[in-house]
């Protein structure tokens, strides 16, 4: 906190210098924009490994990192960024709400995690025949949730 209180009071007095009355209003603005990327990298880099995930800049590094992640995709249908989120970040996201009351709840779903109660049965026509086996997305899994509500979360968290 003191290291965010330190930069917003030097972008307070940056402001003051570069947007003043007398100063153009496009730098003023370019400046604030600036100034607000920076911010907004210094809070990304608090809970991403930009090191490791270049997401804040393009460039080669970024771009060799997109194209891993559409590799992933297409061979396997999801993308696995091991470490994205930083482990101290992950940390310090569990003890905001580790004392905050949860709701566990158990539900069966379909493959893709939603809740199949209200849907009809589909038949798989492509095996033909007398089998008439249920599609593979009407396959039943349990799915076992704890979850803090939203509202119980403080605003001041890293988590939100």
């Amino acid at each position: 906190r003191m290291l965010m209180t330190a930069f917003n009071t030097l972008d307070a007095s940056l402001d003051n210098e570069v947007c003043g009355e007398s100063q153009n209003k496009d730098s003023c603005e370019a400046h604030k924009a600036h100034t607000s990327n920076h911010q907004d990298e210094e809070l990304i880099r608090a809970i991403v490994d930009l090191e490791r995930y270049p997401i804040h800049q393009r460039g080669l590094s970024y771009d060799l990192l997109v194209e891993d992640c559409r590799r992933q995709l297409k061979a396997v249908g999801s993308v696995d960024l091991a470490g994205f989120i930083r482990k101290d970040a992950i940390e310090k996201m569990a003890n905001e709400v580790d004392n905050l009351p949860s709701y566990n709840r158990l539900n069966l779903v379909s493959p893709y995690g939603a809740s199949i109660d209200d849907e009809p049965p589909k038949i798989n026509s492509t095996l033909g025949g007398k089998s008439r086996q249920p599609h593979p997305s009407q396959r039943l899994f349990a799915q076992d949730t704890n979850a803090v509500a939203a509202d119980l979360i403080p605003l001041n968290t890293l988590i939100r």
